[in-house]
């Protein structure tokens, strides 16, 4: 039985650790790691040569079985398939496909789906309905709007441009807290309610206006020096109409945007003559806004330091809305758009 390796040191071998069976016999024996090495070696075969008889009868392909057969391999082979298969597509390499009892598993539909797709489909077309009311929107210079869009989002605008603006469907407004004229989609802007302008008028920011004087590079002529923002306050709601200035309706309804002429002040009643050859009453201050004319034009100076005086324009600045007015005694000064008011032919006469 010990010849044949059935005995119980054979089986105590197999059992073992890998490293332990697998040492050389005796080694156990020595003391010291150099005395087991030298026996190591000593009792290991001598190298193969690659011309020697035992290299030759051993076939190439045998080498790799002996291998697996030291790894555990029991020696029987599998029946190979000469079979190609196909791989799935975009599977990669060493990628399982997917089991087909799942690849087919319906949707389970939760409820509500529907509702939610159907509700969130009628939001989507009532905004878009909504932007196109909000794009087809007429302004013109001189607006006061409220914008909506993300950029200067819930800030208040004037109008300085409403056509030739580059882009699709833009204008340019200047911004009530001021700085350089920014330019806004009409879809992203709403007109501000006549009411609510009565309320808050529009107002810029003190200070934020640059002197006409100084982006021009100076000027020869002796201009008197600006009046303080107390003075130069924008027209009083109840106080600047006058008859024989020349306004423009504000109030919505059919003579909105219409120009005309004050003919009589009833209290808080105005009677006006519009250019269209009718004459309508019970129009309101808050209903109208001020009309600035050309350069060469006749203006009443209807708010600040010079309030009640006439002059002529000589110089007009849509950007900044100013105008640089020559007054009847030969001073010149500047002021708002806010601040001026187209005189009638018939004022311009007396």
């Amino acid at each position: 039985g010990a010849a044949g390796g059935g005995g119980p040191g054979a089986a105590e071998a197999k059992q073992a650790p890998l490293l332990m069976a697998s040492r050389m016999p005796g080694s156990e024996l020595l003391e010291t790691d150099d005395e087991r090495f030298q026996h190591d070696v000593q009792n290991r075969a001598e190298n193969v040569d690659v011309h020697s008889d035992c290299y030759q009868a051993v076939p190439i392909h045998e080498f790799g079985e002996a291998l697996l057969r030291g790894m555990g391999w029991d020696g029987k082979k599998e029946e190979e398939s000469d079979a190609v298969a196909a791989r799935p597509q975009r599977l990669g390499l060493g990628a399982t496909p997917k089991p087909p009892e799942l690849k087919d598993e319906p949707r389970v539909r939760r409820q509500g789906d529907d509702r939610k797709k159907q509700r969130d489909a009628q939001v989507a077309e009532l905004n878009k309905k909504a932007r196109q009311q909000l794009s087809a929107q007429q302004f013109l210079p001189g607006d006061v709007v409220f914008i909506v869009g993300k950029q200067h989002v819930a800030q208040r605008a004037r109008i300085t441009r409403a056509k030739g603006v580059p882009g699709l469907n833009k204008i340019e407004a200047q911004l009530e807290a001021g700085g350089a004229p920014v330019i806004l989609g009409r879809a992203d802007v709403v007109r501000v309610d006549p009411k609510e302008l009565e309320q808050k008028p529009f107002r810029l920011v003190a200070g934020t206006t640059k002197d006409l004087r100084q982006s021009r590079g100076g000027s020869s002529e002796d201009l008197p020096p600006r009046s303080p923002p107390e003075a130069n306050a924008a027209p009083s709601s109840t106080k600047w109409v006058v008859p024989g200035v020349r306004v423009r309706v504000v109030q919505e309804g059919k003579w909105f945007r219409a120009k005309g002429v004050v003919v009589a002040v009833d209290g808080k009643d105005l009677t006006l003559d519009m250019d269209e050859g009718k004459r309508i009453r019970g129009i309101r201050e808050r209903d109208v806004e001020t009309v600035v004319p050309s350069v060469g034009g006749s203006v009443r100076v209807v708010a600040g330091k010079h309030k009640g005086k006439r002059g002529e324009v000589v110089d007009k600045d849509r950007k900044r809305e100013e105008v640089k007015v020559r007054l009847g005694d030969g001073h010149k000064t500047y002021c708002g758009f806010d601040q001026v008011c187209e005189l009638s032919e018939d004022r311009r006469r007396r």
